[in-house]
């Protein structure tokens, strides 16, 4: 007969076994400029690997209410969320991005892809399908995938996950580096927030 206390040793040794298992399938954890693993209560900056490069932050688009992801020497703290509710980021999983601290966006600060038609480029912007009524959104969720230099961010449409883009880096004509599905190679690294 098995008593409370050892059905709950068993429980946390399936509950421990099972998070091991998911990080050996998936490649490992996310590690920040310190060697520890992302994980979903903290913030952390998306930094470039340059010394001083900067990191990401938003800025405004030329239209009202619409915000989008650049790369500035100030970068902007961001939270990670996952869909199968691990405490870590691991690579090659779906993840959500929003950042930290800037207001919600009609409730959203939620990274989502929108279409530039008169660019001809897809690049990552922040709030909900509200804040671009003239534009088509893809919907989807972010990967990130370990580089020999750090990291690289993906975006995988909803539709098919098995269409995953690289997101890279897009000089719009106002002189803002925007990350984009398209454009010149983004490698990112990430510093936890204190």
């Amino acid at each position: 007969m098995m008593t409370s206390s050892s059905f709950l040793t068993l429980f946390f040794i399936l509950i421990i076994f099972t998070i091991k298992l998911k990080v050996a399938i998936a490649g490992g954890a996310v590690n920040d400029t310190n060697g520890k693993a992302l994980d979903i209560a903290s913030e952390y900056s998306i930094l470039t690997p340059e010394i001083n490069g900067g990191g990401v932050t938003v800025a405004s688009n030329v239209v009202k209410n619409q915000l989008v992801v650049v790369l500035s020497i100030k970068p902007l703290p961001v939270n990670f969320s996952d869909s199968e509710g691990t405490k870590v980021i691991l690579t090659n999983e779906n993840i959500k991005i929003e950042f930290a601290s800037i207001p919600k966006y009609n409730g959203s600060s939620s990274w989502i892809v929108v279409n530039d038609e008169s660019a001809k480029v897809w690049y990552v912007a922040v709030g909900s399908a509200k804040n671009y009524p003239n534009n088509q959104i893809q919907t989807g969720t972010f990967k990130i995938k370990p580089h020999s230099f750090g990291y690289k961010l993906f975006f995988c449409s909803d539709v098919s996950n098995s269409f995953c883009k690289e997101v890279g880096i897009y000089t719009d004509k106002h002189g803002n580096d925007r990350l984009a599905l398209n454009g010149t190679i983004l490698l990112i690294k990430f510093q936890k927030k204190l």
